[in-house]
């Protein structure tokens, strides 16, 4: 039996120690005395069961993220749960990681119950699986688990700008460029309205970044907006940007075939589709 201890405040908590010479199962029961001699009742005993027999860890549960789950971030660690039925073994873990169904081992004697497996890519299935060992060696292998990250948030590109001039001739070409860039790097295909029922329906497609010219006459005078935007190759698009520009008219080029074209705009449209193909 262990002698008194040293005089505790009523509040402190005692942790002492012990150690059984013998198999078997033992009843450990405590009782408390006071400064003055008086003693309490001996409490409930606890029973402890003593054997050389040694168990192997319990099989690992309770996932983190759960089993056959989806929609995990890229960034998420993993957990488990172990226990072991042998009072003061205590627990290492083989940690198995990887896009295969068998997959690889990344740590060993892992000391925790959780892993973090860095960065993940985006809508993948991850395999794993942990396999807890004690103090002597003895093994449980948990079984396969697996999870799925989360789709590639896309993002739209940004608006197109749009450089050229502002103010011209009718009857005259001229250049403008135009140039979107997509924080995913995704190729772009830009729409562009010309201000006179002229389009072009999505060329391209291009890299980020990349300037794409084109060229336009206006026939009549008049001022027109030049809209256009972009989207990228998982049709995601961005808002107008816009531009105007001034045709003022020019006397030295109103020829009658022009003046005749004014007068009959829808004339005018079909024409312009025509020579453009």
């Amino acid at each position: 039996m262990e002698e008194w201890t040293k005089l505790l405040s009523s509040s402190t908590a005692l942790n002492t120690y012990h150690s059984f010479r013998d198999t078997g199962i033992y009843h450990v029961k405590v009782k408390a005395e006071d400064e003055n001699g008086i003693q309490s009742e001996f409490s409930p005993s606890l029973r402890v069961r003593i054997s050389n027999t040694n168990h192997p860890p319990d099989s690992p549960s309770n996932p983190l993220p759960e089993d056959d789950s989806f929609d995990i971030p890229i960034d998420v660690g993993i957990g488990w749960a172990c226990s072991d039925l042998d009072i003061g073994d205590s627990l290492t873990y083989d940690v198995y990681f990887g896009i295969s169904s068998s997959p690889d081992l990344v740590a060993e004697q892992h000391s925790v119950n959780n892993y973090d497996p860095g960065v993940l890519e985006y809508e993948t299935a991850y395999y794993w699986k942990i396999v807890a060992w004690d103090t002597r060696d003895a093994y449980t292998e948990g079984p396969v688990w697996i999870f799925t990250t989360i789709s590639d948030p896309n993002n739209a590109p940004d608006k197109p700008a749009i450089h050229g001039s502002t103010s011209g001739k009718p009857g005259l070409t001229y250049l403008y460029t135009f140039v979107s860039s997509d924080s995913d790097s995704d190729d772009v295909f830009y729409y562009i309205d010309w201000g006179d029922a002229t389009f072009e329906e999505w060329v391209g497609p291009y890299s980020s970044g990349e300037e794409k010219s084109m060229s336009h006459t206006w026939i009549t005078e008049g001022i027109y907006t030049i809209k256009a935007k972009a989207k990228d190759i998982h049709d995601a698009e961005s808002d107008w940007t816009t531009i105007s520009v001034n045709m003022p008219r020019n006397r030295a080029m109103q020829t009658p075939f022009l003046q005749f074209l004014e007068q009959y705009p829808i004339i005018y449209q079909l024409l312009q589709r025509f020579l453009r193909l």
